[in-house]
């Protein structure tokens, strides 16, 4: 399981950036940290803060993940303060992905890529 505690969205016309940060988990043990970057293109404006967690399936979908390989993602939202309707798809057969608004203003319909990235956490044995 990832969560991202915090992640960060904004935008200019046309194209914009996200950022998030957070832990893994294996069972109850967290296992190292993760962060994940965005990149999009379309019809946007404004900015959004939220929590996301990602249920992992196997150890296969795991490591497709934080192989460096980009994910491309297709969106459609729009956020005013902590009222959000979205179109982003949340489910896959190796994962589900569940998104809590903290705030914002955001107009969106945008493709884009992610780039997540995972560093273990070093043993204290």
């Amino acid at each position: 399981m990832l969560y991202w505690t915090h992640y960060t969205k904004s935008y200019l016309i046309g194209i914009g950036g996200a950022y998030g940060h957070g832990l893994v988990y294996q069972g109850n043990n967290i296992i190292g940290r993760s962060r994940v970057f965005q990149i999009s293109f379309g019809i946007n404006v404004g900015g959004e803060g939220y929590r996301q967690i990602l249920f992992i399936k196997s150890e296969e979908a795991f490591e497709n993940l934080v192989s460096g390989f980009p994910e491309f993602t297709g969106q459609a939202k729009a956020t005013l303060a902590t009222i959000c309707a979205s179109g982003t798809p949340s489910f896959n057969e190796d994962v589900a992905l569940f998104t809590q608004l903290k705030g914002g203003l955001l107009l969106e319909a945008s493709v884009g890529a992610h780039h997540y990235s995972f560093k273990a956490m070093e043993s204290t044995d």
